[in-house]
């Protein structure tokens, strides 16, 4: 709350220096009169309110984190199931494994995983998250694989995110298909 009065408080200073240096500058048409309605408005009071709302709202907006929720919703252990199509037989193999999504300090979110039966773990080097999507860009080193997972889910603050669902692909190799993740904490 404090640091909020001292926003409020910059915020009304730097309008008020705005709106007194424009007053200087424009002293005589910073004024409307009407002699015959007896009318006479002041211009640089209304602008001092309207400069002072709009940067209100500019900083209100600016430090609002809608995904805040989500975020702290994703976090945890899941189990991820991948199904590949291989291109030149047309079989189906599935493969499971584990991923761990955590926050860090400024809500930058990580996600580890390992693939069972496969040497190498993986590692998310990028992650995008908006409203119903979580993707991001992971690297397996042991096995010099780089690719891209797209999974959609569904929040509701009243209920947990158990599950995600979407697909992933493998650049510069054959690998694609679906993927489910499942929460296990």
């Amino acid at each position: 709350m404090d640091k909020q009065i001292k926003v409020i408080a910059a915020l009304a200073g730097i309008a008020l220096i705005v709106t007194v240096v424009l007053y200087a500058l424009f002293e005589n048409y910073s004024v409307f009169q009407s002699a015959d309605k007896n009318i006479k408005l002041g211009g640089s009071v209304a602008f001092f309110f309207v400069l002072f709302t709009t940067e209100y709202s500019f900083i209100r907006n600016l430090y609002s984190d809608n995904l805040a929720p989500i975020r702290k919703a994703l976090c945890g252990k899941w189990i991820c199931v991948a199904e590949v199509k291989e291109r030149q037989t047309g079989q189906l193999s599935t493969y499971r494994g584990t991923a761990e999504i955590q926050q860090g300090d400024i809500g930058k979110i990580t996600v580890l995983g390992e693939i069972e039966g496969r040497s190498g773990n993986w590692a998310a080097d990028e992650v995008v998250l908006t409203s119903s999507k979580l993707v991001y860009f992971f690297e397996v080193p042991l096995l010099e694989l780089n690719g891209v997972t797209n999974l959609r889910f569904t929040y509701d603050k009243k209920s947990p995110l158990n599950e995600m669902k979407g697909y992933w692909i493998l650049a510069g190799r054959e690998g694609r298909g679906a993927i489910t993740f499942t929460r296990t904490s």
